[in-house]
């Protein structure tokens, strides 16, 4: 008979942790984490970006001048 285990409370928090680092590697780069910048982004009220969102462009502005290199 095989019982199926039950991850521990640790062991799920770790495993959504390595999850969540894996999603913020991008052709083969490391970016920031989004829920941690606090700095260079664009402020909402005085920029006109048409139908982008000021949160995603507040974003590729932060990577792209950190030096990463974005593809549209």
């Amino acid at each position: 008979m095989n019982i199926a285990t039950v991850p521990s409370n640790d062991e799920y928090l770790k495993s959504n942790a390595k999850d969540y680092e894996k999603l913020l590697f991008i052709d083969g780069q490391n970016i920031p984490d989004p829920l941690k910048l606090s700095s260079n982004w664009l402020n909402e009220k005085e920029v006109m970006l048409g139908q982008t969102c000021n949160h995603v462009a507040g974003l590729l502005f932060r990577l792209e001048s950190a030096g990463f290199r974005i593809s549209y």
